[in-house]
């Protein structure tokens, strides 16, 4: 839900493509530390406890509609029936009022301002899965410092109702107890500016493991940025990918996903200079890397592997 908020606050089938359903993930992980989730049309089945430091998420999508994962820290003493009663219940408010056309994307920042908790503005996002689709799995690797935390989806189903109000987003906690795990070596990395991504490595067929780093976020942004990787037909429009990435428009993030493009996973939001890692299976073809808060501002890439 907060994702949602996140992104208001900032501003198919694949043809002519040979897929792979677990081509997202069939990556041995780098560590023992394995956190399963599963992903269901609407529903989380995951880890009441988890340890804090490094762990390899290990994400399922069962439902029939992409799906993503991010882990949001709360402040203390809120619990995830009061994130969804006290911001995401006025979120949605807003998010209707938007989609009825009461109001427009420039409004939204004054309207949540009324409507939001204060409290709401020290919800923490630490990482998770970028966007996946029906029966595939994904992985990535984050670090989590102990707290109460909410794991939650907020793409859009095709009526236009936000996931984790629909029932996606329960409850996680993050012990003292740590994992002992370290982090990954990439062999790959994505630096994310306020403005740009940038991408540096050795592409070519096989598993990567990929590094992300937000080294900084446009003014106003409050959530981080993120990484999403889809793999593209070689009829696929970026502009099309680009503009289903605006959560503010009534099919922005919603089913279906853009025509031509099969999302294989990434890295969710990130504080700057908070890494993650994430895995994926390039196949030769054609990708698109893209923040989604900030794909509208040129923050993608597009990748061609021989």
């Amino acid at each position: 839900m907060k994702n949602i908020l996140v992104f208001i606050l900032f501003s198919m089938p694949l043809v002519g493509v040979v897929y792979s359903p677990l081509m997202a993930q069939d990556s041995a992980p780098h560590d023992d530390q394995v956190v399963n989730v599963i992903a269901e049309d609407y529903s989380f089945e995951a880890p009441n406890e988890i340890p804090s430091g490094w762990s390899n998420i290990h994400f399922t999508n069962n439902g029939q509609e992409p799906h993503l994962l991010l882990f949001s820290r709360l402040p203390d003493g809120k619990t995830v029936d009061d994130y969804l009663s006290e911001a995401g219940v006025p979120f949605n408010k807003v998010w209707y009022q938007l989609r009825n056309g009461e109001i427009t994307p420039q409004q939204i920042g004054e309207s949540l301002g009324r409507e939001m908790p204060a409290w709401f503005f020290e919800v923490q996002f630490l990482g998770g899965v970028g966007l996946v689709m029906p029966d595939s799995v994904a992985t990535a690797t984050v670090n989590l410092p102990p707290g109460n935390y909410a794991i939650e989806c907020y793409v859009k189903t095709e009526d236009g109702e936000i996931h984790f109000m629909e029932g996606m987003a329960r409850p996680i906690k993050v012990t003292e107890k740590n994992s002992g795990m370290h982090p990954p070596k990439e062999d790959l990395l994505v630096s994310i500016r306020s403005d740009q991504m940038n991408i540096e490595g050795d592409f070519k067929t096989g598993k990567h493991t990929v590094k992300v780093l937000v080294e900084s976020k446009p003014t106003g942004q409050a959530f981080g940025q993120n990484v999403h990787v889809l793999q593209l037909g070689q009829e696929a429009d970026i502009e099309e990918v680009v503009q289903w990435f605006n959560w503010y428009t009534p099919t922005g993030m919603s089913s279906p996903s853009p025509d031509l493009a099969t999302f294989i996973g990434g890295m969710h939001f990130l504080p700057v200079n908070r890494p993650g890692f994430f895995t994926v299976d390039l196949q030769p073809g054609r990708y698109l890397f893209v923040s989604g808060p900030t794909a509208r501002l040129g923050v993608f890439k597009e990748i061609y592997i021989e």
